[in-house]
This record gives structure tokens, sequence and C-alpha cells, in this order.
């Protein structure tokens, strides 16, 4: 897969919602129109879910959720070939070193299990049987 690719389900694990209709995952976009994509589709309005992209750079996206007074920010660093997440910031979840909350840790599980879900989206209509 392409960094675009894996960035558009990235996002969309995120948001936990298929890329919409009029992004084709399969298609290389240059980059200013894919930087408008995504503001449109994934940032401009995405703050009222519970994980939300606040933002991204090249090769890393933040994914925050703000609940109930916790709140948990995580940096999803990724390439072409693998995605990382590191907990960036936390209020309210007992965070001491490396140790945090288990609730904050079940809110990161289910989302890899909605960026995997993207992922698999992405891998199935790349293949030839597709």
């Amino acid at each position: 897969m392409s960094a675009q690719q894996v960035e558009l389900a990235i996002l969309s694990g995120i948001l936990n919602k298929p890329p919409p209709a009029d992004i084709d995952p399969l298609r290389a976009y240059p980059d200013e129109e894919f930087q408008r994509l995504i503001w449109e589709h994934y940032l401009r309005e995405a703050r009222s879910r519970s994980w939300f992209p606040e933002s991204r750079a090249p090769g890393v996206v933040y994914a925050v959720v703000n609940t109930r007074g916790h709140y948990l920010r995580v940096a999803l660093l990724f390439d072409d070939s693998s995605i990382r997440t590191e907990i960036v910031e936390s209020r309210n979840l007992l965070q001491s070193g490396d140790e945090i909350h288990e609730r904050a840790l079940s809110w990161i599980a289910n989302l890899h299990d909605h960026i995997r879900r993207e992922l698999g989206r992405l891998a199935f209509a790349s293949s030839p049987a597709a």
C-alpha cells in the first residue's frame, strides 16, 4: 500500500467509517488535492465523534478522544508498510511513566481494530481479484 492509502485507512479508522464515495482509495492523488480531500472529509467536522483526527503531519496522524473528563492523545506514526502508536498526552487517566488506566488501553485497542478493518478493505480493493 502507498503512504496515502495507509493514511486514508488511519483516518477512516479514527472516524470508524469507510472513505467517502468521492475518494478513490486506489488512486494516487497529487499532494494538494489529497490535502484538500483530507481536510474536507476527515478534519473539518470530525470533533463530534469519540475519536477524532486532531492534526497531521508527514508520516503521522494525531488522534484524540476527549470524553467525560478523560483526554487521550496518540500519535499514529506510519509509512507504506507499518503503523506505530505512541501515547502523547493524557489527562485523568492515571498515567505514570509507562502505565495508564486500562480504559485508555481499551480505547487504543478499539482504534487499532477500526484501522485494521480499513486496511483490510483497502487491501481487498487493491487485490487483482477484487
